[in-house]
């Protein structure tokens, strides 16, 4: 965790350069310039950078860096690519997936970038309600070192309920035919099953 963080703080410090230099108008149309060739001033004049420090570990995402974002590679490429998150329960027969749509349209836009990097990033607002904290303590003869996490546990139907609250929109639920795990009996049928039919095939000549 220290070398994690160690890395974001040097990330902020890069980034915090890239905005004084990027804060000039005619510099940063200079460097975009060297992106997308032929653009013009008006162009770019209203542009604004938005900063965000990305990790490959979600230890940190959702906190930020001296105003700085820290989001993760996972959760940015659900929003970039399917868009989509569900939640599955077993109803008599059968698995039910629940599904909603993060993004705003079909497509990742602009709008839904902007509240991913925001402070009240919608995606984020996914886990708060069910993530209790929890401090795991460990004695070292006078001394007592205190960790404090989080155990995520999630009821289906309240799932449903908060994600609709957040005004995500709810998709068809997917039914598909749920096979049940198999039972301790249930493998060793299987295991006496095989062993049986190795031993009635002939050898190979």
């Amino acid at each position: 965790m220290r070398d994690i963080w160690e890395e974001i703080e040097k990330a902020g410090r890069q980034l915090s350069t890239a905005l004084a230099v990027l804060g000039d108008p005619a510099r940063l149309h200079n460097y975009l310039t060297g992106w997308f060739p032929g653009l013009k001033s008006a162009h770019t004049k209203d542009l604004q950078v938005a900063t965000c420090i990305l990790c490959s570990h979600r230890i940190f995402a959702g906190a930020s860096y001296e105003g700085i974002p820290i989001r993760d590679f996972s959760s940015l490429a659900k929003l970039t690519q399917d868009g989509f998150v569900g939640m599955g329960a077993a109803q008599n027969d059968e698995s039910v997936l629940h599904r909603f749509r993060l993004t705003r349209q079909e497509k990742f836009s602009a709008d839904d970038l902007d509240d991913y990097l925001s402070p009240d990033s919608t995606f984020f607002k996914l886990f708060k309600p069910f993530m209790s904290p929890v401090s795991r303590l460990t004695k070292c003869k006078t001394a007592t070192i205190a960790r404090e996490t989080y155990v995520y546990e999630v009821d289906t139907d309240k799932w449903v309920a908060h994600l609709s609250s957040l005004g995500l929109l709810r998709l068809e639920d997917e039914h598909r035919k749920w096979n049940p795990p198999w039972t301790g009996a249930d493998l060793i049928e299987r295991l006496k099953s095989r062993s049986h039919e190795g031993q009635n095939e002939e050898p190979p000549s």
